[in-house]
């Protein structure tokens, strides 16, 4: 479930939801997954946060995003029974599709995407793709002697 933006969607195809909140669930392609989080948390929210750290604190960019991944590493590590999804939907994947907000809003100001649509990915706007900034910071797992380890490439 994400929340950052302006609306709330249960990405989870295989969560039961009770009747009242159905129409939260989400019917998005496996290849955009973890779009919404990259687009609303990564590019449209602590990009900015970044900018103001460094403007208002001189916080390097590089430190900022490196917080992040640990943030994102340490709660992967703390849910170890879901290491197959966080394979699955890779937050440290090198890169991410540019889906150009500003184009949805001005094409459509009252609902930048259909939610009720077949496939409400049709209505996003790509254009290339942005450079991950936690991508640096990718832990893979391998297996050590004493069992489950972390090496960072």
């Amino acid at each position: 479930m994400k929340d950052i933006a302006e609306d709330i969607g249960v990405l989870n195809p295989e969560r039961a939801l009770p009747e009242r909140v159905k129409r939260l669930a989400l019917r998005v392609p496996e290849d955009v997954m973890t779009l919404s989080i990259f687009t609303d948390s990564f590019d449209c929210v602590f990009r900015f946060v970044a900018a103001i750290l460094y403007e208002h604190l001189g916080c390097e960019g590089k430190d900022f995003w490196r917080w992040v991944a640990d943030s994102v590493a340490e709660y992967q590590s703390a849910q170890p029974e879901l290491a197959q999804r966080f394979a699955r939907y890779d937050l440290f994947a090198p890169t991410f599709a540019r889906n150009c907000l500003n184009r949805l809003q001005l094409k459509n100001n009252r609902m930048m995407v259909d939610l009720e649509a077949e496939d409400p990915v049709d209505s996003l706007q790509f254009v290339g793709t942005l450079d991950n900034p936690i991508a640096q910071w990718a832990r893979r797992a391998t297996s050590t002697a004493s069992g489950f380890g972390h090496e960072t490439i």
